[in-house]
């Protein structure tokens, strides 16, 4: 069995920030910033510099967070309000055979959302409570 192994580049310190500036002093050319970057850290001809993804990373992030470290993920969420609740409701009334997905992407809110809600629905008709636990899509 053949197996293919990556090998991830670790960048640290002024390196990302100096690929950065490279990129945009030689035109915005990834080849010119890979070129520098060789020249200022001293790295052999054979040896790796950034790959053109890499540098296209931290120009990224720079442009979008004003620096070159990864962002970090994760989801928003946002508090139960009556408006979340009166839309996801008038929206089922109005076409109760509409999907969950269809539901979310009109009102913007996270199919789970529509779920727990169309769930809390059933539940109340039935006599039960049910917890509403509603997140915003962004």
């Amino acid at each position: 069995m053949n197996s293919v192994q990556f090998e991830v580049e670790s960048w640290t310190g002024a390196q990302p920030a100096f690929a950065v500036k490279s990129f945009y002093k030689n035109n915005d050319s990834y080849v010119a910033a890979q070129r520098e970057f060789r020249k200022k850290f001293g790295i052999h001809g054979n040896s790796k510099v950034p790959s053109v993804h890499a540098i296209k990373m931290w120009v990224n992030n720079f442009e979008e967070t004003g620096s070159t470290v990864k962002k970090k993920g994760g989801s928003v969420k946002a508090v139960q309000t009556p408006q979340n609740i009166d839309a996801v409701r008038a929206s089922f009334e109005q076409s109760p055979r509409r999907s969950a997905v269809c539901h979310s992407k009109k009102l913007g809110l996270s199919e789970s959302t529509i779920t727990s809600h169309n769930s809390r629905t059933e539940a109340a008709d039935k006599g039960r409570d049910f917890t509403y636990t509603g997140r915003r899509v962004t």
